[in-house]
């Protein structure tokens, strides 16, 4: 009887030490994660920023701009790239503006709502990205196309201007692929295992 009592005495023993030590694996994994994705949100607040005051600020200022330079082209406001510009600004400051005001509904001291909000951002952007490249070429194609005999007599301004067009979307693209996905990945990822734990196994259970 005693040695029976001993046996589970020590493999409860056995089973507490194992659950220790996974706790504390999970706990030193969950730590390295929110580093890593805390110095990936920091890289990407430097190059996108979507829903900071930064980027609201920005955003507003040129909505102004594009809408007053347009105004001065009322009479080609048609064909005019500033048209194009002063639609989409005043959508990315709202969107922004959105974004940030949303801020509030999270605690971010909170990992699972630090996760939450973040991931909200960076898909924000990632579809920024896609619906407003689509419009803006879209839109650029139409102007081409319809005024090409006005744009032929300055040939060489618009071919750069289309290179850039072109420089510009390639290097969307590959941040979208390159950094975007990987980072939205990774947030989706700790919050499935934030809101998943990995269930503890024991020896009576293995």
């Amino acid at each position: 009887m005693n040695n029976e009592q001993s046996a589970e005495e020590l493999n409860d023993l056995k089973n507490l030490w194992q659950q220790t030590i996974t706790n504390d694996s999970l706990k030193i994994k969950e730590r390295e994660m929110l580093r890593e994705i805390q110095y990936d949100m920091d890289t990407f607040d430097e190059k996108f920023g979507f829903g900071t005051w930064k980027q609201v600020i920005f955003t507003g200022l040129m909505s102004v701009m594009m809408i007053l330079m347009s105004m001065k082209q009322t009479l080609q406001i048609s064909k005019s790239i500033f048209l194009l510009l002063a639609i989409m600004s005043p959508i990315q400051f709202i969107f922004h503006l959105w974004t940030k005001l949303e801020k509030r509904k999270y605690d971010l001291f909170k990992t699972e709502d630090y996760y939450t909000y973040n991931l909200e951002r960076v898909r924000r952007q990632m579809a920024w990205l896609r619906y407003s490249s689509g419009f803006f070429l879209g839109g650029c194609a139409a102007l081409y196309a319809g005024y090409w005999d006005e744009i032929s007599a300055d040939l060489t301004f618009h071919i750069l201007l289309l290179a850039a067009l072109v420089l510009g979307s390639v290097y969307g693209i590959w941040q979208y692929k390159y950094r975007l996905m990987p980072l939205r990945n990774n947030l989706r990822d700790a919050l499935f295992d934030i809101r998943n734990p990995y269930p503890i196994q024991n020896d009576a259970n293995s």
